[in-house]
Order: structure tokens, then sequence, then C-alpha cells
């Protein structure tokens, strides 16, 4: 798997804040049961494609990786950090997963359906907002039901951002005018 990064925005001047980033090791996986590493994609007319990530046909499939969600640069005192998942969308066979957090941090639960309707394949992103911890173990497990009647589901990144609190941005920029 690519490795991952670490996302913040530090201003709110722009639209979106200005961002840095931070790579990272590769994502710690801490148990793949139904899952497995695949690195190359055969395509149609049998073009290989590089294409990593985890991926999965199976339901009940349980991939867990541990990410660290704490923020301690100056300034990102309070941030609100999300992990956002990047997973291939398709027609088909594709599947349904659940994303929760399982130790560290805490989050809601959330449910993720990878299957489409139009001929297509897209890599979209899914955002968990987590509690701050250095240890966060989250969880992607696929589901039985699906809308599609398959299983198939594939995790290609995992991201780590964390954005300042509207209020302390506000805070910020009076304390920049006053100066």
């Amino acid at each position: 798997m690519p490795a991952h990064s670490y996302h913040h925005n530090s201003d709110d001047n722009t639209p979106h804040g200005s961002s840095a980033f931070h790579t990272l090791p590769p994502l710690r996986i801490l148990n793949a049961s139904g899952w497995e590493l695949q690195l190359y994609y055969k395509g149609q007319g049998g073009a290989t494609k590089f294409k990593p990530g985890w991926r999965t046909k199976l339901p009940g499939a349980v991939l867990e990786f541990e990410v660290d969600s704490q923020w301690q640069e100056p300034g990102m005192e309070g941030a609100e950090p999300e992990v956002v998942m990047t997973y291939t969308a398709s027609y088909g066979t594709w599947g349904r997963a659940r994303v929760s957090c399982v130790s560290g941090c805490s989050c809601g639960e959330s449910i993720v359906d990878a299957a489409m309707e139009s001929k297509v394949s897209l890599a979209r992103l899914h955002s968990v907002r987590v509690s701050q911890h250095a240890a966060c173990v989250m969880r992607v497990e696929t589901l039985q039901e699906s809308t599609s009647g398959g299983h198939h589901f594939k995790v290609s990144q995992v991201v780590v951002r964390a954005k300042q609190r509207p209020a302390a941005n506000a805070h910020q920029r009076k304390r920049r005018q006053r100066q």
C-alpha cells in the first residue's frame, strides 16, 4: 500500500485554507482477514495497470489499520482530525462496508456503498471525524447486505487531515489584526 499522508489546513484565508502535507511510512495494517494486497489490475483488453490497494470479494472481511490522529503542531491546538479513505466505486458486484473506530480514538460508525449503476469505476472519498490519538485503530468490514448482490470492496488510500475549528481561526485573525 502506498504511504499515507497527513494533511492539515493551517490558515483559513482561502476558501479551502492553505495546507501542508507530511508523508508518513506505509499504512500500518493490523488485521487483513479476507483481504489481499493488490498492486496490479488487468483492465479491459488485457492491459496491466498499477492500482495498489487492499481488496476483498467476501462478506465479513475485516481490514484494521492504525493511524496517528494527534496534532502537535503549533497553531493546531483543538484541531478536528478526520480520516479520509479512498475506495473504489464501480458497477457489477461491488458491495458495502462498515467503517468504525476500534481502539484508541472514537468516531461514529458509517456505511459505505461501493456499488454504482453507471458503467464506470471511480475513486471516491469517505471521511470520518475521529478523536485525537497516537494509535487510532480503524476497521473496514464488508457487509452481507449489498445493493448489487456482490461484495467487492477496495481501499486504496488512507489520509489523516485536520482543520482548525472556525472559532480558533476567527480568534487568530482578530489577534493578527490587533498587531
